[in-house]
């Protein structure tokens, strides 16, 4: 299994199994802010990248960066490889969206984008984007409000994803949280 661990001591450490639902809008909000840029072959880069969950599909629309009014839309079935702790993609299905004729008539996007095996990159992309939000999860810790009376904070040991389910425009996630959970209440 594929697991990062923060420098916290076993000792100090309790498991929560959580269960957490996460929204296309707020996938969208966060690979908005990573500016996520995933490169296809040497020239060419899919960016302003848009998430479409509808019932176990996996809808992406993203521009291409060199290729000014150009777009594709890769449609595809995701699935969570929990030994690899990472998202795989099957059943990848390529559409272009241009305003170019040169761009449509000449097969251009098929010897270009399908000889690049986009759905390893698009893995890749996501297996960066979650490496990235672990390391920072490792580092910085959880944060939980809890309205009108403080938080729950965790110092996070270590994080393992035991199930992920891709949902009408959303995706259930079932993880497990080794950490040193610190509980503040407040009487504000």
């Amino acid at each position: 299994m594929n697991e990062n661990f923060s420098n916290i001591a076993d000792a100090d450490c309790s498991c929560l199994q959580v269960e957490v639902m996460v929204h296309e809008t707020w996938i969208d909000k966060f690979m908005a802010n990573h500016a996520l840029v995933i490169p296809v072959g040497e020239k060419y880069h899919l960016a302003n990248l848009k998430v479409d969950l509808v019932d176990g599909s996996l809808k992406m629309q993203a521009d291409i960066q060199e290729k000014q009014g150009s777009s594709i839309i890769i449609t595809c079935k995701p699935f969570w490889n929990f030994e690899q702790q990472q998202i795989q993609l099957t059943d990848l299905r390529i559409d272009t969206l241009s305003k170019n004729i040169l761009l449509k008539s000449a097969g251009w996007f098929a010897k270009t984008f399908m000889s690049a095996k986009i759905d390893k990159q698009i893995e890749e992309a996501t297996s960066r984007l979650y490496a990235l939000q672990m390391e920072t999860i490792l580092k910085d810790g959880i944060s939980i409000p809890i309205p009108n009376s403080g938080s729950a904070n965790v110092l996070v040991r270590s994080i393992t994803i035991n199930e992920m389910v891709f949902l009408h425009h959303g995706i259930k996630v079932k993880a497990m949280i080794d950490g040193y959970w610190k509980l503040e209440l407040k009487g504000e």
